[in-house]
């Protein structure tokens, strides 16, 4: 895996988590 997938992965993962906050908290 390239770096570009690495940092896509986490840029998924980082997105999905604030909307699962977001969710929770409001």
């Amino acid at each position: 895996m390239g770096i570009e997938g690495v940092l896509e992965q986490g840029f998924v993962t980082t997105s999905a988590d604030k909307l699962i906050n977001w969710a929770r908290t409001g």
